[in-house]
């Protein structure tokens, strides 16, 4: 578990338009404590009113008391911080991007922004155009009269690195088909039927995780079925969130639609490809989501290891956005409605279980 703690500090400070008067009697409803304990507060400020307690649990003491009118501050616990670890982390599009940063897939047509590889299609845009532009040229059926015959050791030496790509590209198939393969299956109707959950945080306070900062944007709660597995172990995100969930709900969850769509993951997005659309289009992209996920402690990461295609999982968090010292940053979407590029959740997860 992260020993990572924070405390919640009383300076004093009350909400506008209210008295120290009103605020008192708000804390002693709210909390239905008596006046002597709320007095305190107010007497000697500060008042550290609860300490060692992680980040989310300090973000809901916050709340509490602003609703009452009292201001509290979210202070890292200094005795429980554990030095930073060196650590490199990724980035993700920007959805506002401008227009001349957009393309058209040469294979079909979509519009989307400049990426490698189309979001709908799949298709490696570079190669597709080096291929247009260098077709394969046919090789001759005889050798010409000046080639010389190639040794025995050249030959031997062709086939031993042609069966190590085979072997290669057999390994790394064989491991991305392991994260999706033994699928969980529920049979027909929704296994997560209600939309996620998430309440907007006007001012979130930066805590730090290994060479960054996080700011908290939304809590965020959802229930969901897991579509699709993928895990990354290059690249600057991989350290930072190692894992990404396509997940879906409502409609998303049903094992009679799902049937009909075929969906994968790769360059940290989601696409899915149907033959007939089961559900309208709308309806796909906003009850479904690829998810970067930050395991905010160990034991997340141990139920992230267990997590199979299928698998019905509860996440409570926030959707964040992280910042590094070089500039670099990765924000998280906020609404379910968007796609293409920075359309996908950054959540930073502190509960996590697969029902």
């Amino acid at each position: 578990m992260s020993s990572i703690t924070y405390k919640l500090v009383f300076e004093g400070k009350i909400a506008g338009g209210q008295t120290a008067e009103d605020v008192k009697r708000n804390l002693i409803s709210l909390f239905k404590s008596n006046a002597r304990q709320i007095e305190r507060l107010f007497s000697n400020p500060p008042v550290v009113i609860k300490r060692e307690i992680n980040h989310a649990t300090a973000l809901k003491y916050q709340k509490a008391f602003e609703k009452a009118g009292a201001l509290c501050r979210i202070v890292q616990d200094k005795k429980a911080q554990e030095p930073a670890l060196s650590v490199v982390a990724a980035d993700t599009a920007d959805s506002n991007a401008p227009e001349e940063n957009r393309m058209i897939c040469p294979m079909c047509n979509h519009e989307q922004e400049v990426v490698e590889e189309c979001i709908q299609c799949g298709t490696v845009i570079r190669k597709y155009f080096e291929k247009e532009k260098n077709p394969p040229v046919p090789m001759p059926t005889t050798a010409p009269s000046h080639a010389r015959p190639r040794s025995t050791k050249s030959h031997s030496k062709v086939l031993w690195v042609s069966a190590a790509l085979i072997i290669l590209l057999l390994l790394y198939f064989t491991l991305n088909r392991e994260e999706n393969s033994s699928q969980i299956t529920h049979g027909p109707g929704m296994v997560a039927p209600y939309t996620p959950e998430q309440e907007t945080i006007v001012s979130g306070e930066q805590f730090p995780y290994k060479d960054y900062q996080i700011t908290p944007l939304a809590t965020f709660q959802l229930e969901a079925r897991v579509l699709s597995i993928k895990r990354y172990r290059s690249g600057r995100e991989s350290d930072l969130s190692p894992v990404d969930l396509a997940l879906g709900w409502g409609p998303m969850s049903d094992e009679t639609v799902l049937e009909e769509i075929q969906i994968r993951q790769s360059n940290r997005f989601y696409h899915w490809r149907v033959k007939h659309l089961p559900i309208p289009r709308k309806e796909i992209e906003q009850n479904s989501a690829n998810m970067h996920i930050i395991p905010a402690n160990q034991e997340i990461r141990k139920v992230l290891k267990n997590i199979r295609k299928g698998h019905v999982v509860e996440i409570e968090g926030y959707l964040v956005k992280v910042n590094a010292e070089d500039g670099w940053w990765w924000q998280s979407s906020l609404t379910r409605k968007d796609t293409g590029g920075g359309a996908c959740e950054v959540v930073w997860v502190e509960e996590m279980e697969i029902k």
